[in-house]
């Protein structure tokens, strides 16, 4: 995982280069207004053709490097839900396992940016139907999730034990967080409760392999690329500062990772900003006598940065806080 200090990392030493440059570029320009000679030399390098395409060739180059890495690399900054670590142990009473799992037919609706989802699957549960009743189970609910449809429970007997499945579809959201937007991965969490147990009484079991993703389901312009679960409780506080005042259920979290397909929407993201950003720069480096020209291109680079900037918008998750394109725009 990259976070977003490490992306940082990545443009330190692009962002040392340019402020050396800048320096430099100050000094000359502070020493041209005294020596004319000085003034014309750096007019007479600066206009230059060559100078200009190496100086383009260089930053692509940097470019290509401060990118790459974000894409190789799974990187993603969602936060973690909630959940706390709980494992059945013999006590006084035994804990009631419920053995659960997931399967996930498709995405009729996969919008990563407006965090938007829904789920076609099959949820299924096994337990010990002396300990605890169906009514009870099927009462089972998703944080941050709507259950839209829910079929009736399918059941069978396996070694004395009670197997039961629902199909069901569920629109949820997720907690994602987009600071790394273009250039970041996602961990979707899907968590599954049941607010009518106690996890001191009943725990709702699961592992990796329990969670089952068919392979030709459709997620838009992003690949699944890995899969696990977790289970344990959560807590609600019913009363603030009064911990006695808490409420206790199991919660499975079924986690999915998504990473990005390749670079087209950060390319087209960046490229026309940077273009755009060299002919705004150039076109004040032009002979001094062509104010035509000068004017012409610097106008035309601008408003092109502006135009820009709305397409950046569209494309932005719409979030409270900066994300690495607005900040690098």
């Amino acid at each position: 995982m990259v976070s977003l200090f490490e992306i940082e990392k990545y443009f330190a030493f692009a962002l040392i280069i340019i402020r050396i440059a800048a320096y430099l570029l100050s000094f000359l320009a502070i020493y041209s207004l005294i020596d004319v000679k000085m003034l014309k030399i750096i007019i007479h390098y600066t206009t230059n053709a060559k100078f200009q395409i190496s100086i383009i060739i260089a930053t692509v180059v940097i470019l290509f490097f401060l990118f790459y890495f974000p894409h190789a690399e799974f990187n993603f900054s969602d936060p973690k839900p909630q959940i706390f670590s709980i494992k059945p142990t013999l006590s006084e009473r035994q804990i009631v396992e419920v053995k659960t799992g997931l399967f996930i037919k498709n995405f009729p609706t996969f919008d990563i940016v407006n965090n938007d989802f829904v789920m076609n699957g099959v949820l299924w549960f096994e337990f010990n139907p002396h300990h605890i009743s169906l009514d009870t189970i099927e009462k089972f609910s998703f944080e941050k999730g709507t259950i839209l449809e829910k079929s009736s429970p399918e059941t069978r007997i396996i070694n004395d034990r009670l197997f039961t499945r629902y199909k069901i579809k569920v629109r949820f959201k997720s907690s994602l967080d987009f600071h790394l937007f273009p250039l970041e991965d996602h961990r979707l969490y899907l968590a599954l409760t049941n607010t009518y147990l106690n996890p001191h009484e009943v725990i709702m079991t699961s592992q990796d392999t329990d969670l089952s993703i068919k392979k030709d389901v459709f997620t838009s312009d992003w690949i699944q690329i890995e899969k696990n679960v977790e289970y344990g409780y959560s807590k609600s506080k019913i009363v603030e500062y009064k911990p006695e005042r808490t409420s206790l259920y199991p919660l499975v979290l079924f986690v999915l990772d998504f990473e990005k397909s390749g670079a087209k929407k950060t390319l087209m993201i960046f490229v026309p900003l940077f273009i755009a950003f060299f002919l705004s720069i150039f076109s004040l480096l032009l002979n001094v006598k062509n104010k035509r020209g000068i004017l012409s291109l610097s106008v035309g680079s601008i408003s092109a940065l502006i135009f820009n900037l709305f397409i950046i918008q569209r494309m932005t998750p719409n979030v409270r806080y900066f994300t690495v394109s607005d900040s690098i725009y």
